[in-house]
């Protein structure tokens, strides 16, 4: 009987993981891992505003470095289509795919 509760027998705790508790665990991870989104100030904004403006009307490429929760920073290359204002978000027509990016998580525009 002393075999079963000794090295990886019957009652070994990580046989009654449950899935709830794998799901737990592992969104508890995530949480550890977000980053905090960096703050930017009002002429930050009203740059990255305009040069956002500034490749719709003149349709050049830009550059797009976005806020990601938990890889850090994604970069989009294309070039704006829309940005509208009702909804605080941005339309960049890259190569690969067209994305809806929010103004708040804009960082950089090259």
């Amino acid at each position: 009987m002393s075999k079963k509760l000794t090295n990886n027998g019957l009652f070994d705790p990580s046989r009654f993981t449950t899935p709830e508790h794998k799901t737990a665990a592992l969104n508890e991870f995530k949480k550890q891992q977000r980053r905090i989104r960096p703050s930017l100030d009002r002429q930050q904004v009203d740059y990255l505003a305009a040069a956002m403006a500034r490749s719709a009307l003149d349709q050049t490429p830009i550059t797009v470095t976005v806020y990601d929760e938990f890889e850090g920073e994604k970069t989009f290359i294309g070039v704006v289509k829309k940005m509208d204002q009702q909804l605080q978000r941005v339309k960049v027509d890259g190569k690969e795919s067209i994305e809806w990016i929010p103004f708040e998580d804009v960082l950089n525009v090259e």
